[in-house]
Order: structure tokens, then C-alpha cells, then sequence
């Protein structure tokens, strides 16, 4: 995605080219992948947040997260989380555990798609995702939560715990901006962002966010920015603590 990202931010000052940033595309900085840094860009809002989970396979014989915790320490090595791939929000959390006496294998997929076969098919043993991406395998009952990654639990899931009961105190959510070349005349980054917020006020983006987990606060384009280098410096603080 760095690379669609450099030419947004490279684009003619005019308004007329967005982009979407992620928390993917930050932890990618903040492990040295590619030269853009938070600064290169003008914000227009913070449209969804959601939070960072693992799944396993209804008939998994990991019923709960300390059975996981149990299994990948008397295991080191030997499970498989499906990720993204290296450098995102999904290594960093196998890195964190690894540091914390639970090693487990990263196995990255760049394809959305072929994560979630990999776990269905048992080639993996849990995955790393967001909730929303994965509502049509939940809604079948073929995965199910069994941790996420922060100090609460989510409104949305509260019989899962919360991997900051566990001492273990990782928030990574994964969520998305509207971007645009960082030269943009602040009337039109203004306009733009104007009408970002009358669209996630509407009733359709309401129910789609509600349905993927993935409401937020509006935020206007200074305060957008703020949440994007708080993100990146989380990021690089929990890199170096996980020993990344």
C-alpha cells in the first residue's frame, strides 16, 4: 500500500486525489518499511476503528485463550497464527507474545482470502483479524473470538476477554483514514473533510459500521492527525518494548 500512498502524497495539491491509511501502513513505518512518515500527508477523518482479535475454528481444541497461552508455551514454536504479513499489527502481536513466553510461527498471506482458508483448512492454528472481516465466518459459526487486544473487553463480544486481563497489555487496532496530498489548500481539505462527516452521519454508514465493528468518533482534520502520530508512536514505543 506505501507505494498507492506515495502517489497521493505526491499528487497535485488539488483535492481531486484520496487515499486510505491504515494502521497496516503505520506499522510498516515504524518497522522501516519505505520512506513516508505521518507528515507527508494532509488528514480529512478517521472513518473506522476496529479492534485487533484472534480467531480459531469452531472445532478447534483451543477452547479459550489460556488454553492458547498453555498450548504455546509448552509448545514454543509449534502453533501457527495467520497474519497479514511482517512489519503489520499481526507480527507485532506474535512478537509481543514471543517476548512474553508463548512463542508462536508467524505465517504470513498477503490475500485476505487466503488467511482465512488457511484457518478454516487447519493449515494454521489461529488468526489474527478484525472482527468485521471475518462476520460472514462468525455469522456461520465456523471461527470464534477468543481474545482481543486491549485492557476492555468490546461492547460487541463481551465473552471474550481482554488480553489485558491477562497481563498483557497490547492495543493494536486496525483503522482507516481519508487522506490527500499534504499541499491541499485548507479550504478544500476543510470541504473535504465537511463532507466525510455528513456521509458517516448517514443512516446506511451507521448501520455498515455498526454491522463491522468499525464506528468511531468523527474527527475533524487536525484532531485526525493527532490520532494518526499517536498511532505511529504507539506503534514504535510497543516495537521496541516487544523486541522488534
Amino acid at each position: 500500500g506505501n507505494t498507492g500512498l506515495a502517489k497521493v502524497g505526491g499528487a497535485q495539491p488539488d483535492g481531486y486525489t484520496i487515499g486510505v491509511i491504515t494502521g497496516l501502513s503505520i506499522s510498516s513505518w515504524a518497522v522501516g518499511m519505505g520512506r513516508l512518515s505521518v507528515n507527508d500527508f494532509a488528514y480529512l477523518g478517521v472513518v473506522q476503528s476496529s479492534p485487533s482479535m484472534l480467531f480459531v475454528v469452531n472445532d478447534s481444541p483451543i477452547k479459550n485463550y489460556q488454553q492458547l497461552l498453555d498450548a504455546a508455551k509448552a509448545n514454543p514454536g509449534k502453533l501457527k497464527v495467520a497474519t497479514a504479513g511482517f512489519g503489520t499489527l499481526d507480527d507485532f502481536a506474535v512478537k509481543f507474545l514471543a517476548k512474553k513466553g508463548f512463542a508462536m510461527i508467524n505465517a504470513p498471506y498477503a490475500k485476505p482470502a487466503e488467511r482465512y482458508a488457511s484457518v478454516l483448512g487447519k493449515h494454521t492454528d489461529v488468526l489474527f483479524e478484525e472482527p468485521g472481516d471475518v462476520a460472514q465466518f462468525l455469522a456461520a459459526k465456523q471461527v470464534r473470538p477468543i481474545v482481543v487486544f486491549g485492557d476492555k473487553r468490546h461492547p460487541e463480544f463481551p465473552d471474550v476477554p481482554a488480553s489485558g486481563e491477562f497481563d498483557q497489555h497490547i492495543d493494536l487496532p486496525n483503522w482507516r483514514a481519508l487522506i490527500t496530498s499534504p499541499n491541499v489548500p485548507k479550504d478544500r481539505v476543510d470541504a473535504l473533510s465537511a463532507a466525510i462527516g455528513k456521509m458517516t452521519d448517514t443512516a446506511e454508514w451507521k448501520k455498515f459500521c455498526s454491522e463491522t465493528y468499525t464506528c468511531i468518533t468523527k474527527l475533524n482534520p487536525v484532531d485526525s492527525k493527532k490520532f494518526v502520530q499517536k498511532n505511529y508512536d504507539d506503534a514504535v514505543t510497543f516495537l521496541k518494548e516487544s523486541g522488534g
